[in-house]
């Protein structure tokens, strides 16, 4: 039964529907959505028992008597917050993820510009030092060689033992001279 429309309002605007109450997006909706079941069952009840129609009346305060209706909607409250700090840790967590990975993608980016400078200096050296020698007489480019060879090894902690020819190597290795200095073979 639909409740008659005061002066001036449709029987729509005055006989709220459910679905109308549910949308209202503002933080009074759970109230308009209370109060408009209880007004059309309050309606329907007085006009059916008394012939009164009551057009409209305002719910000011709701206190819950039943209490487990009371203990379920506080522990619905407490499990909606433990929710919501869960949610709140969670954006945190990926927030600083999301953070750490850009910081190692910049350091990554700026380790790889470095390398790629490096590299660029040590071809242009190669090149600058190939470009010499290449106009350099045959004694200079040896010396070159032993220098660059020198400089490999002292950084690898090699030893360099020089002789004639492979035989006269075999010689130092195999005789006293250079006993101490080879591999044992025993």
């Amino acid at each position: 039964m639909q409740m008659a429309a005061p002066d001036g309002a449709t029987d729509a605007e005055a006989n709220g529907t459910e679905e109308e109450a549910k949308t209202g997006g503002d933080e009074d909706s759970f109230r308009q959505f209370i109060h408009d079941i209880f007004m059309k069952s309050f309606s329907e009840s007085m006009l059916k028992e008394c012939g009164v129609q009551v057009i409209d009346m305002s719910i000011e305060d709701v206190v819950i008597v039943n209490a487990e209706l009371a203990t379920a909607m506080a522990s619905a409250a407490v499990a909606n917050s433990n929710l919501e700090k869960a949610t709140i840790e969670a954006e945190i967590v990926q927030v600083t993820a999301n953070a750490d990975a850009k910081v190692a993608l910049i350091d990554a980016q700026g380790k790889a510009k470095a390398m790629n400078v490096l590299a660029k200096a040590d071809a242009d050296r190669i090149s600058t030092i190939s470009a010499s020698l290449q106009g350099a007489c045959a004694a200079a480019q040896i010396l070159e060689q032993v220098k660059a060879s020198a400089a490999a090894l002292s950084q690898g902690g090699s030893t360099v033992m020089l002789a004639q020819d492979t035989g006269a190597l075999a010689t130092l290795l195999g005789g006293a001279q250079g006993a101490k200095l080879g591999p044992s073979l025993a």
